[in-house]
């Protein structure tokens, strides 16, 4: 491995499954699984959702902030970014520091509820919450909240791979000296919009989703945010992003191509980044959406990558967690950083006979000896990226 200049020191999650990285880890090493039937979003469908169990109101109450101003997708994004900032040291007087996040719904779900209530006539009192349904506002309103100014901002809405994609800038700016730490990640809410929008597109699942199972039908939405503070150097760390790639598979604007052309090509530059091999991966956190296009495609690629019968551990959390869109990139790298730090891997919630051959996923918990850990994040459009989690010597690099 490389020597890497991206530690991740601090992290931040809040999802389906738990509000900061101890609740999740406890719930998933005990088999929880956060997907449940719709609660907090007012809609006419009866579907199971990842959604996180406090409503608006009880979200802004424990952040000690006004419900009225603000959306959904900013309640869970504040709530996992202040834990990754108090999960560290950062001195934001001395160290130049940035903020890069990804969504993309933005303040959909404050949007619906005033276009339902007002209509498209947009009155003077209401034109705040409008300001948030851009993606683009969490990093401003962040900063005056906390009464803070960070050295760089940005915002990425490269769909269910923004996240991971903030996690790659945020890396490549420490690498090249422009930055001292940085806060990745991301953050999307249920929104009506969504849900009606992946109806449409018919990738729903009407029961649990099932990752790579024969009988896979769809994906299960969810919502949550996660952040990891990334640092150039430090003495403590949970580990270490060692690659990444990105890539476009530019065969579809939401299917992958037959032979995963896009996922093989971010795995592949993720582990050439790291300077490792395909034996030195331990571990995969596949997409693993569900659907009957992306388990297939994106087994396939693995099986390009690693060889047939030699495609390492591998699972999907979206089982537990529900796909989270934007967010999934960052719950997941939060999530693979507890595997790292426990030596312990999160199976699929259960076990499904698949008709792709040799593809087997892990089921429930499992003891390993995990050295890299490779998470893929797939999106629309064909953006496609790959991170690799490398162990750190206690020592620190």
């Amino acid at each position: 491995m490389k020597n890497p200049k991206a530690l991740v020191v601090g992290m931040g999650i809040c999802s389906a499954v738990g509000m900061n990285p101890s609740e999740v880890w406890n719930n998933l090493s005990n088999g929880f699984r956060g997907i449940s039937t719709v609660k907090h979003l007012e809609t006419s469908k009866d579907i199971l959702v990842g959604e996180i169990n406090a409503s608006n109101l009880e979200l802004a109450s424990a952040l000690g902030i006004s419900e009225g101003q603000y959306s959904r997708t900013f309640l869970l994004g504040f709530h996992a970014l202040k834990q990754a900032i108090s999960d560290c040291e950062i001195d934001f007087h001395a160290e130049r520091v940035g903020l890069i996040y990804g969504s993309t719904v933005g303040g959909m779900d404050q949007t619906e509820k005033l276009i339902k209530q007002h209509g498209w006539t947009v009155g003077e009192p209401i034109v705040p919450i409008y300001y948030q349904h851009d993606c683009g506002a969490f990093p401003e309103m962040t900063q005056e909240i906390l009464g803070i100014k960070f050295d760089y901002i940005n915002t990425l809405s490269t769909a269910c791979a923004s996240a991971a994609n903030a996690i790659i800038q945020g890396a490549q700016m420490l690498e090249l000296g422009l930055l001292d730490k940085v806060i990745v990640g991301g953050a999307d809410a249920l929104s009506l919009f969504t849900v009606n929008g992946f109806s449409s597109l018919m990738i729903m699942e009407q029961d649990y989703c099932k990752p790579f199972s024969r009988t896979r039908a769809g994906l299960n939405l969810g919502e949550g945010a996660a952040f990891l503070v990334l640092s150039a150097e430090s003495t403590k760390s949970y580990g270490a992003v060692s690659g990444y790639a990105n890539r476009c598979d530019a065969y579809h604007q939401t299917a992958t191509s037959p032979n995963g052309e896009g996922p093989f090509l971010a795995m592949e530059g993720a582990i050439k980044k790291a300077g490792l091999t395909a034996k030195s991966i331990d571990y995969i956190n596949t997409h693993g959406t569900g659907t009957p296009n992306n388990d297939a495609t994106e087994f396939a690629a693995m099986q390009r990558i690693f060889g047939d019968g030699q495609v390492p551990a591998f699972s999907s959390t979206k089982s537990y967690t529900g796909h989270t869109l934007a967010a999934c990139g960052a719950i997941e790298a939060v999530i693979s950083m507890l595997m790292l730090q426990h030596q312990q891997l999160i199976g699929n919630f259960e076990y499904y006979e698949s008709e792709i051959e040799g593809c087997h996923p892990l089921v429930g918990l499992q003891n390993a000896t995990i050295e890299h850990l490779l998470s893929n994040s797939n999106g629309f459009g064909g953006n496609d990226s790959s991170i690799i989690f490398s162990k750190v010597p206690e020592h620190g690099v």
